[in-house]
């Protein structure tokens, strides 16, 4: 029948993967935060600069 030429990863190769992919989105919603953080003071910034001109 059909075979896979690949061999099957390692549990340890497949948690290593997973723990990868959970750091790299924690690190993408940290600077996701961040960016929207920026945005909105940067928006308050404007909303006080056009008050006081």
């Amino acid at each position: 029948m059909f075979k896979t030429s690949h061999l099957p990863m390692s549990r340890s190769a497949i948690e290593s993967v997973i723990a990868h992919g959970k750091r790299e989105h924690a690190l993408n919603v940290k600077r996701d935060h961040a960016l929207k953080r920026n945005y909105l003071l940067g928006k308050q910034d404007d909303c006080i600069n056009s008050r006081l001109s």
